[in-house]
């Protein structure tokens, strides 16, 4: 089966068309963009996030306004193409096709994340082969979305790139420490365009380097945070929010009750409102299992939470 095969042509065509259209008017022609992806979701898959954005987008003003026009001008064109094209194919397309499917058995909705977490220090990470395997079962399962939150991955990041390359119609984020960022993996970084890296670890020299350097080279990228603690969180998100930092990992520092979860999903909502960011909540609970809620200017919804060993 050749990539994309399962689009409509027409359709895919024109949303592709579509989405190398934005640049010269991102604000005005992603509306138009809107109208023509509420047309091609007649399950109605993305209508919450479609309509939210339109509401957003007519005030020409505001923080998912400043949001989006700031990924415009800070993000390489070709890179923004794909990660926009990837997430729409997988969203409207396999995600229509598998909803039933994935409701049934998971009982949650798409966006769908494959998390690769909790590895214990002294477990080692999954060898390349069986990598390669999560990801195929975790692709016919219908996952759009592959996350390594484990820093540790950002020292076998050319491994991850490779895995993105083969999988060019998916997206990857994997954390990273600032000082293993540099010109050569942004350079991998820019060619295989449907990965971000996301920054892991305390603010030093090493890492505001790492952060002019990927704005500098118009790379994606974000800052994954470590902490339950509100006070904390609200010091952190200033800073990254002044490196403008677009996307923000939140990783829990211990497993958490519905408390703690509820006041940190109150407090990221309220900050979303107030804050030109994208946030993911990668927050484990007591229980085990995980709550990981995306969120973009409105309400998150909780993904679809797969672990990698699951898949292997």
């Amino acid at each position: 089966m050749g990539k994309f095969s399962f689009w409509r042509d027409a359709e895919a065509a024109a949303i592709r068309a579509a989405i190398a259209w934005l640049d010269k008017d991102p604000v005005n022609r992603l509306l138009k963009l809107i109208n023509l992806l509420q047309a091609a979701d007649p399950n109605g898959i993305l209508k919450k996030q479609l309509d939210d954005m339109k509401v957003e987008l007519e005030k020409q003003e505001g923080v998912v306004y400043d949001l989006i026009t700031g990924i415009f001008s800070e993000v390489d064109a070709s890179v923004r193409t794909r990660l926009i094209e990837d997430f729409l194919m997988n969203a409207l397309h396999v995600g229509s096709q598998k909803q039933d499917e994935v409701m049934s058995r998971f009982q949650k909705k798409i966006p769908w994340l494959l998390y690769s977490d909790p590895y214990a220090p002294e477990k080692e990470l999954p060898s390349y082969m069986e990598v390669e395997k999560a990801t195929a079962a975790g692709k016919k399962a219908g996952i759009g979305l592959f996350v390594y939150p484990d820093a540790r991955w950002g020292e076998r990041i050319s491994e991850v790139f490779r895995i993105a390359e083969a999988n060019s119609d998916v997206l990857f984020a994997v954390c990273i420490k600032p000082e293993r960022v540099s010109n050569e993996v942004i350079d991998q970084l820019l060619k295989v365009k449907n990965t971000v890296l996301i920054l892991a670890g305390e603010e030093d020299e090493a890492y505001a380097k790492a952060v002019n350097l990927l704005h500098e080279r118009k790379a994606p990228f974000g800052a994954a945070v470590v902490s339950s603690d509100l006070k904390e969180l609200e010091a952190v998100m200033a800073e990254k929010i002044r490196q403008k930092i677009r996307q923000v990992v939140f990783l829990s520092d211990k497993p958490l009750n519905a408390q703690e979860l509820g006041a940190l999903d109150a407090w990221s909502d309220a900050y979303r409102e107030t804050h030109p960011v994208m946030t993911v909540g990668l927050w484990k609970k007591e229980d085990g299992s995980l709550y990981l809620p995306l969120g973009v200017g409105t309400h998150p919804e909780e993904c679809l939470a797969v672990l990698m060993e699951d898949l292997i």
